[in-house]
């Protein structure tokens, strides 16, 4: 059987990042101001957590299991610091899809620079089309 892998590059900005502060509310310093980021020994400001997390959402909605689908669970381990502007890689690996039911459990990695930042896995199901 062939192993199922799927993934994409991307990187955030710091328009991003000032967005989602606004949305949510955390004006951490660390994650907007290059000084406060220096000055932790960060290249740059860093990346909030939740944006790496969404990368993993924009995966599932849109390329597997695709459009329609819904999270059951998700586990992320951070590792290391992304910084803004950084290319990074999101991949994915299929554990298990239960084609009948529309459910599918991922395995998943976040690498920036050969570096690893995150690590997990994610259940979602799209319910079958008729």
């Amino acid at each position: 059987m062939d192993i199922e892998r799927h993934g994409f590059g991307f990187a955030v900005d710091i328009g991003q990042q000032r967005a989602f502060s606004a949305i949510s509310g955390d004006d951490n310093p660390i994650h907007l101001d290059p000084a406060v980021a220096a000055a932790h020994g960060f290249d740059g400001p860093v990346v909030y957590g939740a944006l790496i997390l969404g990368q993993v959402s924009r995966l599932i909605g849109t390329v597997v299991p695709g459009h329609g689908a819904l999270w059951h669970d998700v586990r992320i381990d951070f590792r290391a610091p992304l910084v803004i502007d950084r290319p990074a890689e999101l991949a994915a690996t299929v554990e298990h899809r239960t084609d009948a039911l529309g459910i599918v459990r991922l395995a998943f990695s976040v690498t920036a620079k050969g570096r690893m930042i995150a690590s997990g896995s994610a259940t979602a199901s799209r319910r079958p089309t008729p």
